[in-house]
């Protein structure tokens, strides 16, 4: 049977946004609680760098949160509990000399919160995969996955093609990043891919201009888009780099807070730098206390 605790003795919200550890004091009144994790976003695949004729892929985007909740009577715990938010996953390094492939981008952190008085983990959880480095143009990077229901997986780098835009993130996850932007065998350098947009409500409906822009040729791609601080949803997914063929490819855009997946590099030309991918939004960890009157 279902569980609803009373509001009649009010309620206390923590809002955990920030990068490291922290203690946190349980309310002397507090009865019952419930806890909205969402765990840091994946980083996006480096770019490739390849000669002329081969063809260079694009990074692929990183996988996007989903959101964790968890409820637990407070008798059950101590006084204090420690709480950890993670970093977003490193962006993939984009290929360093010629005729070498980007580097796989990095998972999101891990988000946990602990009892102090027995040191045992109240709740902890993890992110999506990092998306893949490229190569030449028959091995763009693929997209970082998904964790689970709700955060959304990014979009492949491009192959002889534009990077596939990031996933929509569902029931109030991160959203994937868009893949970074490829050099065709012919010479063509292509867009990278849009970051995924924020969604709105459990409706699946999204936030309109809520996607991070794509990376044009040669250009870096977008951040994606942090989710108002009163909403519990999500970040948007960084953008993809555009590919260069004549000039340097562009980097991924950075995934918005919290859990959004980071945009993939673009791939070049030997001769021109590619482009590194995005890192992954930081996470979140939001503490509803329920009071006795």
């Amino acid at each position: 049977m279902l569980f609803i605790p009373s509001v009649s003795g009010g309620v206390k919200i923590t809002d955990y946004s920030t990068v490291g550890s922290f203690t946190h004091n349980w309310d002397p009144k507090c009865y019952y609680i419930r806890m909205l994790f969402w765990p840091a976003g994946s980083g996006g695949g480096g770019g490739g760098r390849q000669a002329s004729g081969a063809g260079s892929g694009g990074g692929g985007g990183g996988g996007g949160t989903r959101l964790a909740d968890f409820d637990i009577p407070k008798s059950l715990l101590g006084a204090t509990a420690t709480v950890v938010i993670p970093d977003g996953g490193n962006g993939g390094a984009a290929a360093t000399g010629d005729s070498t492939n980007g580097s796989n981008g990095v998972a999101g952190g891990v988000i946990s919160i602990t009892d102090v008085n027995t040191s045992t983990i109240i709740y902890q959880t993890t992110g999506g995969g990092g998306g893949f480095g490229a190569g030449v143009t028959t091995t763009g990077g693929a997209a970082g996955s998904n964790f689970t229901t709700g955060g959304a997986g990014g979009g492949a780098g491009g192959t002889n093609a534009v990077g596939s835009n990031g996933g929509t993130g569902a029931f109030r996850g991160g959203s994937g990043g868009g893949g970074g932007g490829a050099v065709s065998t012919g010479g063509t350098a292509f867009a990278g891919g849009a970051g995924g947009r924020l969604e709105a409500n459990y409706s699946l409906s999204t936030i309109s201009g809520g996607g991070a822009t794509a990376g044009p040729i040669g250009t870096n791609g977008g951040n994606g888009v942090n989710c108002p601080s009163v909403s519990l949803i999500g970040g948007g997914g960084g953008a993809g780099g555009g590919g260069g063929a004549s000039q340097p490819a562009g980097a991924g855009g950075t995934g918005g807070f919290p859990g959004g997946g980071g945009g993939g590099g673009g791939g070049s030309l030997n001769g021109f730098a590619a482009g590194a991918g995005g890192k992954g939004g930081r996470g979140r960890l939001v503490i509803i206390e329920f009071l006795t009157p």
